[in-house]
């Protein structure tokens, strides 16, 4: 609080200086200005040209007067009239020498005494209608308005001053609040990673500060979330760069009761009370309602349960009826790729009816936030592909406001999240290519930019992986012994904690492969030859190289390899006797 009414004051002390700096400047600058007029007044008044000018002025005026009244040496009172008129003007009328009439006097009294040119002004003969002559002697002043004229220009100039001072005082700190109404926009575009400009010390740095506090808190807590799903997803995101390899080498299932032992144990020896299913496919669990009806009806009371592996062409609705009276959590698919010839080049053998039927089963049943995971740089990646991503995440959030409004709750939040794709060992992908850590960046940019583009667009969110990780990820995916001592000059570099992101420090890293003379590109950017020897080759899985090529040649026409549940595609693995190549004969 003393930190916020010393801000308070300073800003309050501030704009009553600038007050004050600005009006002393626009007092000044008026009286300035005054000052000069007058000046230059003067100085033509006390030109002989001016007077003379003004006098003959004055005559012709006179003479018109005369001549449209037709004044005569009967009527010359008329005269009067017309010396009252010009109001700047003092003048003198003679006949002979004597005063006739005169501004002061009108007529002169008898009794008088005004001599011809007696006052040292100069006098003119003026022609009367019938054509006698009569002498005026004239003295012409500056109008009052141009004294008028001079004050209200100097108030002008003092106002503008004034006022322009003022502005130029306080635009820094307009300019600071429009920075703050520019970044309150970028972060309600939902990029929270845009830093807050902090400047100055006054109760506007303070809201800034504010603001920045908040931001953190949320990513934060976003932070936390996201770390506690780490773990679950870690499997999803490895193994989905894997995707045609048989399922019988990825999947294994624990008994329902050693499962609802370690979920019980996890519940009542930690204080989480949050417990998430993890599997390459949650669905797929033959027992996956008898578990979840267990966690539902456990002692522990408010256990929110979390299902991050669902494939959505086998979501199971009756397992989510089960948990749908328990707060909602965000349900995650990984569709992998946004349009359906990609994802036939993956074998992830799922059509977009499908992806959009499982998330109408989702929102039907309770949740309003769902998560997507996709990859880019996937092998035969076109823009259409990657624009995709975007266009089925505004298909999903168009799924669930298709719900009439009195089912809803609120509105969705569909968050779409990339990895950038990392060919690994023993996949039909080890022989392909990667990109650049630009040529990523590019790609996420396009989708970044399709999202933007998007009708749904305020209930849609997308980030991605960080592109230099990848590029590291991908050279000790497929490298060889010689990559150890890269490992080893990071480690002498100072690189410990990187797989942290505020302790990541990626021009180390590049410095160990320059030390140690490792190129990048041989491991990531060039495709392997069929007959390539790779360092993992002398380990034995049961599948062979050869159908990976082939899987790899099919993959490169998009053509699908059916799951071995349903069909044995011959791969090798049913040498170790177990598994799927088992159970599907059972």
């Amino acid at each position: 609080m003393l930190i916020n009414k010393k801000r308070r004051r300073r800003l309050t002390l501030e704009l009553i200086m600038m007050t004050l700096v600005s009006l002393i400047a626009g007092v000044l600058t008026a009286q300035v200005v005054e000052d000069l007029g007058l000046q230059f007044m003067f100085e033509k008044l006390q030109s002989e040209d001016y007077y003379e000018n003004q006098a003959q002025d004055c005559l012709k005026r006179l003479q018109i007067f005369i001549e449209e009244n037709q004044v005569t040496e009967e009527n010359m009172e008329l005269l009067a009239s017309w010396a009252q008129k010009e109001s700047n003007v003092y003048v003198v009328f003679y006949q002979d020498v004597d005063a006739l009439f005169s501004s002061d006097t009108i007529p002169v009294e008898e009794d008088a005494e005004i001599e011809l040119n007696g006052s040292g002004l100069p006098y003119y003969e003026v022609a009367l209608a019938d054509g006698t002559f009569i002498k005026a002697e004239l003295e012409c002043y500056m109008d009052a308005q141009m004294f008028y004229v001079v004050d209200i220009a100097g108030y002008t100039m003092g106002g503008m001053v004034f006022v322009l001072l003022l502005f130029l005082l306080i635009h820094r700190k307009i300019r600071y609040i429009n920075r703050l109404n520019e970044e309150l926009k970028i972060l309600g575009s939902g990029n929270l990673e845009y830093p807050m400009t902090i400047r100055g010390n006054d109760e506007i740095t303070g809201l800034a500060e504010g603001i920045e506090s908040l931001k953190n808190s949320i990513l934060d807590q976003q932070f936390m979330k996201d770390e506690a799903e780490k773990a679950n997803m870690e499997l999803v995101t490895a193994m989905s760069h894997d995707l045609r390899t048989p399922l019988t080498s990825l999947i294994g299932y624990l008994e329902l009761l050693t499962m609802e032992r370690y979920a019980d144990e996890m519940l009542s020896g930690t204080g989480y009370d949050e417990i998430s299913l993890t599997s390459l496919s949650s669905s797929d669990y033959s027992q996956l309602p008898e578990l979840v009806n267990f966690l539902v009806e456990s002692k522990e009371q408010g256990v929110n349960i979390s299902l991050p592996s669902l494939r959505i062409d086998a979501f199971s609705l009756e397992a989510m009826e089960k948990v749908q009276d328990i707060r909602k959590s965000s349900l995650t698919f990984a569709p992998e790729a946004g349009s359906q010839r990609l994802r036939d080049v993956i074998n992830k053998g799922l059509a977009e009816e499908t992806i959009l039927h499982g998330a109408g089963m989702a929102f039907e049943g309770g949740w309003q936030k769902v998560k997507l995971y996709f990859m880019l740089g996937l092998p035969t990646e076109t823009e259409e592909d990657m624009e995709a991503i975007a266009a089925l995440a505004d298909k999903v959030a168009r799924r669930y406001y298709e719900i009439p409004k009195e089912r809803r709750n609120g509105k969705c939040q569909i968050t779409a999240s990339s990895s950038f794709f990392i060919p690994k060992p023993f996949t039909p992908f080890q022989w392909a290519g990667m990109l650049t850590n630009e040529e990523y960046i590019a790609r996420a940019a396009i989708v970044k930019h399709a999202f933007l583009n998007q009708l749904n667009k305020k209930s849609l969110r997308y980030n991605w992986h960080d592109a230099e990780v990848t590029v590291l990820e991908g050279v000790f995916a497929r490298g060889d012994r010689r990559t150890g001592a890269v490992v080893e000059e990071a480690y002498r570099l100072g690189c410990i904690y990187d797989s942290w992101t505020e302790c990541f420090d990626n021009e180390k890293w590049m410095k160990a492969f320059e030390n140690t003379g490792i190129d990048i590109d041989f491991y990531n950017l060039r495709e392997r030859k069929a007959d390539e020897i790779f360092p993992w080759d002398f380990i034995d899985i049961g599948v062979t190289k050869e159908f990976l090529w082939e899987e790899w040649e099919r993959a490169m026409k998009a053509e699908i390899t059916p799951n071995c549940r349903t069909q044995c595609s011959g791969c090798g693995a049913a040498v170790w006797k177990g598994g799927v190549c088992v159970e599907s004969k059972n």
